[in-house]
């Protein structure tokens, strides 16, 4: 026990960080005189660790070891369904998972309809419009604690035209806010109005369009939640950023991590309802349960915005370097502190308006290889790849990934993991409804991999897409998703995420979570056949399935087509089946498999073999035969109007 205690007094840890130099009062465990302390033993071994208000506090020896990183979640369960509960952040902490996540009355600050629901008065001359709105009761404004805001009039046509005119009070004095209408949009009435006292709406003629009044900010919460028991139950809330108790504050944006020493580190954006002041705030947890008392941002370096959004997970590097991203307007901003939070500074990874750039995740390759995977808004474009070689002090844009765009992937976030010795980068990512080129299957999570060092080296080698969580919250409006996941070493763990049927309903809920097995086990694709001048081919399938298990390097890939219509008069060249979701070796001859096959015709050959070209993401079929040089299967060897099956496996070597 001597030997254990002497090699704690040695450990090199960081001095305690004082609220006097305005630093962040931090959880870290500190060097202390273990011998001083009157409950130090044999039995009860202890360190100091700082309480978050100045003070020092013995904390047992066993808190510190005892992590229950083995233990194995299960199942599925609801964390929180109360209100508007969304957008959840996850980390481990020392013995089990603790998740962040905004909790208020709706999704973002502005309710456009709290006063009034869509309507279109048409009576002539001034109107009066009816209150009926979301924070309504029988004609009144309920939202409780009336916090002091401003009111917004939103159109879906040009209403440029009229006025409005909102009657309330302000502290108790009288007050009437009064201002044009918009073309096709949302305007805010100029001066504060306390909700609860608003007595009418009114428009001094008849509008184009339909009318909805709102408030420009309401207030929520930032709660926290832990589970001990492996996802069995969740705890009751924790409130980090309070502002629903007096109406005065809107807490957003939360993003959450696990510190080098096993502590938790939350950070979290607040706004002032009455006056929109923005600021950035952060608490620790050394137990993953009680929090410090939230302190400002202390920013050394880097340009501040006015808020800071702030998205996914807080990444840890080997060496403890703090790395947390955000995103204001054009900017795109890592975080980066290395002092455990005290201090920060505010790089720019990438400042850009085309593409329209947003939230965006982080993968630790090592100390010093950092990617970044970003939301891409404009268009149908799919999301977009940074890397940094210095540890997130300078960046390089590799450009828009392989994964196709489906409309635009959404909301992205990363991490490593390290499977059979191999490390691989993980991209995870929710796919909503568009109204323009949709996904196959879309309301649902999905993952993608690729080896560590190919994903560093370009952003072209992420491999194919995986189903996580299914059966979302349908709808092109729905931001259902926004995934976080957090894994014990063998690679189990859990996947937090939202569920949200409509702007004012979302449910968070967290979900076992095997990735190892995942990334070794099957995956499915969709072959196709071709030539590889397909002409005029025309295909209709009956069947067309696949799947894949990948070991390493290793691929075995199986398929089965069977066509209903098979035409051509045009093609020529080589039959091809398409799809493979590994790409084959080009440092190795091609690898061979068997099948059973129906409409191929090729005199004085009896054998088809599939196999996967060098480099090729197809398989291509060669024929032999007793007393025959081998050759492949053309065009010339197939039917036309007539059925083709191809029913086998391959097995292959893959690039990576």
């Amino acid at each position: 026990m001597s030997t254990s205690l002497n090699l704690l007094r040695q450990t090199s840890l960081v001095p305690i960080a004082t609220a006097e130099d305005g630093a962040l009062a931090r959880t870290a465990l500190q060097r202390a005189g273990l011998d001083d302390l009157s409950n130090v033993g044999a039995e009860a071994p202890r360190l100091l660790a700082h309480d978050g208000n100045g003070n020092a506090i013995a904390i047992p020896l066993s808190a510190i070891l005892g992590d229950h990183s083995a233990d194995s979640p299960v199942g599925i369960n609801t964390i929180d369904a109360d209100q508007y509960s969304h957008f959840p952040v996850i980390a481990k902490t020392r013995t089990g998972w603790g998740v962040l996540y905004h909790h208020g009355r709706n999704h973002g600050q502005t309710d456009d309809e709290a006063v009034c629901l869509a309507q279109k008065p048409a009576a002539g001359g001034t109107q009066s419009l009816t209150i009926n709105g979301n924070e309504t009761t029988g004609g009144t404004v309920t939202l409780h604690p009336l916090a002091a805001t401003q009111v917004t009039i939103a159109s879906d046509a040009n209403d440029t035209g009229r006025t409005f005119t909102v009657t309330g009070t302000l502290d108790g004095s009288p007050v009437v806010r009064s201002g044009a209408g918009g073309n096709n949009a949302s305007v805010t009435l100029t001066g504060l109005i306390d909700p609860g006292s608003i007595t009418s709406v009114q428009v001094d003629g008849n509008t184009t369009g339909n009318i909805k009044v709102g408030l420009l900010r309401i207030a929520s919460d930032i709660v926290y939640k832990w589970t001990d028991d492996a996802n069995a139950s969740w705890s009751g809330r924790v409130v980090l950023g309070d502002g629903m108790s007096d109406g005065a504050t809107r807490y957003y944006y939360p993003t959450l991590g696990r510190r080098k020493d096993g502590s938790l580190i939350a950070i979290f954006s607040s706004v002032d309802v009455r006056t929109g002041a923005a600021k950035s705030w952060q608490t620790t947890s050394f137990d993953g349960k009680t929090w410090t008392p939230k302190q400002e941002l202390v920013v050394t370096s880097g340009t501040v915005p006015s808020i800071m959004a702030w998205y996914g997970q807080i990444k840890t590097s080997s060496s403890g370097r703090l790395i947390a991203g955000a995103y204001t307007s054009t900017r795109n901003i890592a975080a980066i502190s290395d002092d455990d939070g005290a201090t920060w500074k505010y790089v720019d990874i990438i400042v850009s308006t085309t593409p329209d750039y947003s939230e965006h995740g982080y993968a630790l390759v090592d100390d010093k290889n950092i990617l970044v995977s970003l939301r891409n808004d404009t268009g149908t474009d799919a999301d977009s790849q940074l890397k940094s070689i210095d540890g997130g002090d300078t960046w390089v844009d590799q450009g828009i990934t392989n994964a196709p765009p489906y409309g635009g992937y959404k909301s992205p976030e990363m991490f490593t993991i390290t499977v059979d010795g191999v490390q691989y980068a993980v991209m995870i990512y929710m796919m909503r409804e568009t109204t323009g080129l949709p996904h196959p299957a879309p309301n649902a999570i999905y993952a993608r991999w690729a080896e560590a060092s190919r994903a560093v080296s370009s952003a072209l080698n992420w491999g194919a897409e995986v189903a996580l969580v299914t059966g979302l919250a349908a709808g092109t409006a729905r931001r259902a998703g926004y995934p976080s996941v957090s894994l014990n070493a063998d690679g189990v763990g859990l996947i937090a995420y939202g569920d949200e049927p409509s702007n004012r309903a979302a449910t968070v809920y967290a979900k076992r979570i095997d990735m190892g097995s995942i990334i070794r086990g099957a995956v499915s694709w969709t072959p196709t056949i071709t030539f590889s001048t397909p002409g005029n081919l025309a295909v209709t399938y009956a069947v067309n399935t696949g799947f894949a298990n990948k070991r390493g390097q290793m691929v075995d890939a199986y398929f089965e087509v069977t066509t209903s219509t098979f035409t051509h008069t045009s093609a020529s060249g080589q039959l091809r089946m398409e799809g493979l979701p590994f790409i084959g070796s080009t440092a190795m001859a091609m690898v061979s498999g068997s099948m059973e096959w129906t409409g191929i015709t090729k005199a004085n050959y009896t054998q088809v073999t599939p196999r996967v070209p060098n480099g090729a993401g197809r398989i291509t079929f060669r024929a032999g035969g007793s007393g025959q040089g081998g050759s492949d299967i053309n065009a010339a060897d197939m039917p036309t109007g007539g059925t083709v099956t191809l029913k086998g496996f391959v097995r292959y070597r893959a690039n990576f």
